[in-house]
């Protein structure tokens, strides 16, 4: 069972680090898919990043989290980025109970090397780039 933020004032520490890790345009992906409701309180707050790997928000989904693309579909998308702002449980993510999960790993570590982690208790939000091009 997911873990839901206990106050509201941890999911705003969150969304405002997903910010400050990323810049508008960047990717952002969550790992597993049920750290979305970390910046659901929110939503603003992130505004100008891209869930990459949602095929439906929540609303249009029916559904807390919203509905995600197929594994195909999520590891084409992260591989087209240049940078990714990750945002997983404290220990920094594990391959997930499915596919999907696996898929979203598999390509942070094959293919994009660790910028900076924003320093905040809960969920780790860490941007990635392309190899060489953290600068």
């Amino acid at each position: 069972m997911p873990q839901v933020p206990s106050a509201v004032a941890d999911a705003a520490a969150t969304a405002r680090a997903v910010r400050e890790a990323g810049r508008p345009g960047d990717a952002v992906v969550y790992l597993p898919r049920h750290h979305r409701v970390w910046v659901l309180p929110t939503p603003g707050t992130v505004a100008g990043l891209r869930d990459i790997a949602l095929d439906s928000g929540p609303d249009a989904s029916h559904t807390l989290y919203g509905a995600e693309a197929s594994a195909r579909v999520i590891r084409d998308r992260m591989a087209a980025e240049p940078r990714i702002v990750f945002v997983t449980d404290p220990s920094g993510g594990a391959a997930g109970s499915d596919d999907r999960e696996a898929a979203k790993l598999s390509v942070i570590r094959s293919h994009f090397e660790k910028c900076r982690t924003v320093p905040k208790r809960g969920p780790r939000v860490t941007l990635y780039a392309r190899r060489g091009q953290c600068g």
